[in-house]
């Protein structure tokens, strides 16, 4: 799967997207939960997934969400709750990998390329 990287003002690495459409959030749970170090993967509170949050889980004991920023957004934004500054950005890179390393099944990737107008993603076989 294809990330994007988010910098702060600074140019520091914060966070990271993904677009949505390639992965159900059942299995974006069930991925983060298969991450080494990766502990309590739950849905947020009610009034928070009014927020855009949808999924919440700890890596190394510090707080990361999954959010939707605005609520309608094609992607999901994946970083530190509060949009903290890590003080070990491996943390970062190591749940960002294992996104990289995912293959939605073949139908959604199809469907995915055409909601999201991705014709390249189309032709190309993984």
């Amino acid at each position: 799967m294809r990330t994007f990287p988010v910098a702060g003002d600074d140019g520091v690495h914060r966070a990271f997207e993904i677009e949505h459409v390639y992965i159900s959030r059942g299995a974006l749970m069930r991925l983060l939960a298969g991450i080494e170090g990766v502990s309590c993967v739950r849905r947020p509170r009610r009034e928070d997934r009014g927020a855009g949050a949808r999924v919440e889980f700890k890596h190394r004991d510090i707080e990361f969400q999954v959010w939707e920023p605005y609520g309608d957004s094609s992607r999901y934004w994946i970083g530190p709750k509060e949009n903290l500054i890590l003080r070990d950005p491996s943390q970062l890179r190591e749940v960002e990998e294992a996104f990289r390393r995912y293959r939605p099944p073949r139908l959604l990737k199809i469907l995915g390329d055409l909601v999201s107008l991705n014709f390249k993603g189309l032709l190309r076989v993984d």
